[in-house]
């Protein structure tokens, strides 16, 4: 299950907001009247001058197959240019990413530190996925 928007943002680095870019969380996870949570939302969005990224926190890999067919689906169909999926940094997801490895090949890992370097001077981050 994806991530919430507050567990999102305790990770992200600095202050963003001065610099050219900015983050909007999901504000709502579903429609009014529905108990079911919109699943086409981001958790996050980062838009910059350059473009637009879809941004994806998952907690816990547990079926990469649907998992991954469910993030590159809202990436085509959201008008996002650049994903960054975000995934929490344990063991049993260690394991998986070790496991699973065709499942990302399309998407380069990204070093956290960097990452977050990135964020913190302004820049858009590259597509990828990071362990955070």
């Amino acid at each position: 299950m994806a991530g919430d928007a507050n567990s999102l943002a305790s990770h992200r680095g600095g202050d963003v907001r001065r610099s050219h870019i900015f983050w909007r969380n999901r504000s709502r996870g579903s429609c009014p009247g529905e108990r079911v949570p919109e699943q086409r939302t981001w958790d996050a969005m980062i838009f910059a001058p350059d473009g637009d990224t879809g941004v994806e926190l998952e907690m816990r890999l547990y079926d990469l197959q649907a998992q991954m067919r469910r993030i590159f689906m809202k990436w085509r169909d959201s008008g996002a240019e650049r994903l960054l999926l975000l995934i929490n940094d344990t063991h049993a997801n260690r394991l998986v990413l070790r496991t699973f490895p065709d499942y990302f090949q399309d998407l380069p890992r990204l070093k956290t530190a960097s990452l977050l370097a990135m964020l913190e001077r302004g820049e858009r981050p590259l597509p990828g996925y990071a362990l955070i």
